[in-house]
């Protein structure tokens, strides 16, 4: 017979020893899209094996399908057992008290789904029992989850003697990237131009998250903005913000090693207060920098062109009305009329010398 085990679209296939015709068959596999995650896994910036910090505040679980089948009379009340740590799938290292391997789930004989708590999955790197959602640790840490099948006594049982555990290999990351700093705003047209520094960015860093007060397309009769001082009751300085309230205040990004961008899009003759915070690779969301305030330009109006009644084409400057347009006509209008006086006196006869005249009279005289 053989034990199959399906994790994110990875097929194992493990074989499995029979004693006295008895037969014992692990089955652990997802559903057709993969591991069955929480609300607050966020595909978009996490696979499916990543834990952030938030995961683990949610006390979001990690749902697998599972159906242990064969003779259970026989092989004495085999169960399934889930463990993290190292090396667990050796009974020496489960029973050890030097922390090596971590119980976090038992399934009895006939069990569907096992649902694993993330806080459980990461308990191993809390920095105190009070808080197994905090490390101290800002890298990226490697855990196994262990499935093992045991029997009774938390031995293998007589007919899976050949059967190895079954492995799961995730890495979480418990610490948010800290919050950049020396964020500035200048006015641009239509928008605003930012520039910040992150000294202290973390080797996962994946993007820089701007947030604005008031939010983009916000009613202003919602009361939102900043006062004369420039303080948001919605963007506090260290604040760590919810995904959902990231999203509503959100105006722009930029990628990891950015040192500035342009927030395009926001309305003149407005002040904002503006943030940003940094996001790294596992989704954890990092507390609000200072704010800035400042006001958009007005947007550039459409580059404009006038065309003259002989012809001539003239543009307009993007920031100006038809005053330039009519100014530029009016120039051009007189130089024509300069050009147009030349032309006519230069083809007049030309007034004789005096010698000229004075050689006619002889003549007549």
């Amino acid at each position: 017979m053989r034990a199959f085990a399906v994790f994110g679209g990875l097929l194992l296939t493990t074989a499995v020893a029979s004693a006295q015709s008895t037969e014992v068959l692990l089955y652990l596999k997802n559903n057709s899209d993969g591991i069955v995650r929480g609300p607050s896994h966020d595909a978009d910036f996490q696979f499916l094996n990543q834990f952030n910090r938030q995961n683990c505040l949610d006390d979001e679980t990690v749902e697998f399908n599972v159906d242990i089948r064969g003779s259970q009379a026989m092989v004495g009340h085999t169960h399934l057992e889930a463990w993290v740590g190292s090396a667990c799938d050796e009974r020496a290292n489960r029973i050890s008290t030097s922390s090596l391997c971590t119980q976090v789930a038992a399934a009895g004989e006939a069990v569907e789904t096992l649902n694993l708590r993330v806080r459980d999955l990461v308990r191993s790197n809390a920095t105190s029992d009070a808080d197994p959602c905090a490390s101290d640790s800002e890298l990226p840490t490697d855990s196994t989850l262990y499935f093992v099948l045991v029997d009774a006594d938390g031995e293998p049982p007589p007919a899976s003697t050949s059967t190895p555990s079954i492995h799961w290999a995730f890495k979480y990351d418990l610490v948010a990237p800290p919050a950049p700093t020396m964020l500035q705003a200048s006015p641009i047209a239509g928008g605003l131009h930012l520039t910040w520094e992150h000294p202290d960015a973390p080797i996962d860093m994946r993007r820089y998250v701007f947030l604005c007060d008031p939010p983009p397309d916000a009613d202003p009769d919602e009361g939102y903005g900043p006062n004369e001082l420039c303080v948001s009751a919605w963007l506090g300085v260290g604040e760590e913000l919810t995904t959902s309230d990231t999203y509503e205040f959100l105006c722009g990004y930029a990628e990891a090693g950015a040192t500035s961008t342009d927030i395009p899009s926001l309305s003149a003759e407005v002040t904002y207060a503006v943030a940003v915070l940094a996001l790294d690779s596992y989704g954890n969301i990092g507390p609000l920098s200072d704010t800035t305030c400042e006001v958009p330009k007005p947007p550039a109006t459409p580059a404009r062109t006038v065309v003259t009644d002989r012809g001539c084409a003239i543009g307009g400057s993007e920031d100006g009305g038809l005053a330039p347009l009519l100014m530029a006509v009016a120039v051009g209008e007189m130089a024509r009329r300069r050009r147009r006086l030349r032309r006519s006196a230069s083809s007049r006869p030309s007034t004789p010398p005096l010698a000229d005249h004075l050689a006619l009279d002889g003549a007549r005289g």
